[in-house]
């Protein structure tokens, strides 16, 4: 059955069955998240640019610039103007300024990501108003599925017929199939209007009723069909927004913060200082090399403790820092995108070793530079798909050195709380022993025994590279 144009409203459609067609469904989907994220936007856009600059300068432990090595940067560029040293404070004054600019600029990237994240998403619900024209119930998943709480499905009425649909995909006007026993997705309330259910709430009897001391046949609770009132997606929508910078710092970025920032920059800075002022004063009040080397004031108190300190200054390392962290993403992207049958084009193996080893060698793969380049340049310039700055997959998993998880069903099965699951982590420092050799020796023969019987019963398909991403997804929303 034919509808009209995307945008063509609930009035325009035909009356002949319940609930919404699936165009205008999407749209209305498309519309209530394109109004939320513009309320964001626009909220972001009204802040103050002296707080955007101060949100990465100071208390920031994401950020590789903070304040004092910035003030400590701008004072020595005063003190070579001073002493007559006009090229190096221009240098030095051109590095400073370069530097604010690229983490000031990383860190607006980084609180806007989400926001370019969604834009993309509404580009994909945009496409699917325009195709769903062809969609059947066989496109949705079968309606007899098993519950999951990883995946909420719904009944509900699209294009007059009963599918599962997925509750992120429900809006304000749907008409679902409440059965009894069943968890509310959203507000929503009855056809007739007796009955009305929260987000949450479950469906059953409305009052209690003492058990029956005898057996009595009754008369089993009807499904209901209700309106949904409030499109879900847009609570999770809200709460995403909200806090997708309230990450836990990462153990990369604290130790940085540590070393460079802490110890390098702050207390470096300021005993060197300390000392080189000592001596400067010792030797200009002519405790030591008395007449043997020029003691003006200039020299003395400016040039010599500019010269210390500018190797402790961090004229580069924001920009190397935020390089490299870019660059380690991309090699992660590019892995991702390349097929595994292209990297596999020179290895020759047959159906059943194919069979026995599942999964690839990761570890000697050859990423042409060439498209590692391009996704850097993507990141760089913050169009990437990944939330590569609020959650950077590689300092979370940088760490980690193999991952592996044993489930009945096989590595791509649904993600729900369950003791079948189970990570090994393997420690990648080398500890000597033969214990742990044999230890590690037995691991390895058990996990390929395990692999190679899932595979013979069809538990276990050949993972594509693009299939970690579930997994590494699945982390970072743990975290």
């Amino acid at each position: 059955m034919g509808f009209q144009n995307d945008g063509a409203s609930e009035k325009d459609q035909p009356r002949e069955y319940l609930g919404l067609s699936t165009t205008i469904a999407l749209q209305r989907l498309h519309d209530d998240i394109e109004t939320v994220l513009a309320a964001y936007e626009e909220r972001y856009a009204r802040q103050r640019w002296f707080l955007k600059f101060r949100s990465a300068l100071v208390g920031n432990m994401t950020s590789a610039l903070s304040w004092f090595p910035m003030l400590a940067t701008a004072v020595l560029v005063v003190a070579f103007v001073a002493i007559g040293y006009y090229f190096s404070a221009g240098f030095l004054l051109v590095l400073l300024v370069l530097a604010i600019f690229i983490t000031v600029r990383e860190n607006n990237l980084r609180k806007t990501e989400i926001f370019r994240k969604v834009r993309s998403v509404l580009g994909e619900i945009k496409g699917g108003t325009e195709l769903c024209r062809e969609w059947t119930p066989f496109n949705y998943p079968h309606q007899c599925s098993p519950l999951s709480p990883c995946v909420t499905l719904q009944w509900t009425y699209r294009d007059g017929k009963i599918v599962n649909l997925p509750w992120a995909l429900l809006v304000r006007g749907d008409h679902i199939v409440m059965r009894p026993g069943q968890v509310s997705p959203g507000t929503c309330t009855e056809i007739s209007g007796k009955r009305s259910f929260k987000c949450g709430e479950t469906y059953g009897l409305t009052k209690p009723m003492e058990p029956p001391k005898r057996p009595i046949a009754r008369a089993p609770i009807p499904d209901l069909t209700c309106v949904v009132e409030v499109t879900p997606y847009l609570d999770n929508l809200r709460t995403t927004l909200d806090n997708f910078l309230n990450r836990p710092t990462t153990i990369i970025n604290q130790q940085r913060h540590l070393l460079i920032t802490k110890c390098i920059q702050q207390w470096g800075f300021l005993v060197v200082l300390l000392l080189t002022l000592i001596v400067g004063a010792l030797r200009y009040l002519g405790f030591y090399f008395n007449g043997k080397v020029p003691t003006n004031w200039r020299n003395v108190f400016l040039l010599n403790p500019a010269a210390a300190l500018l190797p402790i200054l961090p004229l580069v390392f924001p920009m190397l820092w935020i390089t490299i962290n870019l660059w380690g993403t991309a090699r992660l992207e590019a892995l991702l995108s390349i097929p595994q049958s292209v990297m596999r084009a020179e290895v020759q193996k047959s159906f059943q070793e194919d069979l026995d080893t599942p999964t690839g060698d990761l570890d000697h793969v050859k990423l042409p530079r060439r498209i590692v380049t391009y996704y850097w340049w993507r990141l760089f310039t913050g169009r990437s798909e990944l939330l590569n700055r609020s959650a950077n997959v590689v300092q979370v998993l940088g760490s980690i050195t193999a991952l592996c998880c044993v489930d009945k069903k096989g590595i791509l099965s649904w993600p729900n709380p369950t003791a079948e699951k189970v990570f090994f982590l393997r420690n990648g420092s080398g500890e000597e022993g033969h214990h742990n050799s044999e230890q590690s020796e037995q691991s390895s023969l058990n996990s390929q025994v395990c692999l190679r019987k899932w595979s013979e019963y069809g538990y276990w398909t050949v993972t594509h590279p693009r299939e970690m991403t579930l997994w590494l997804g699945s982390i970072l929303g743990s975290r």
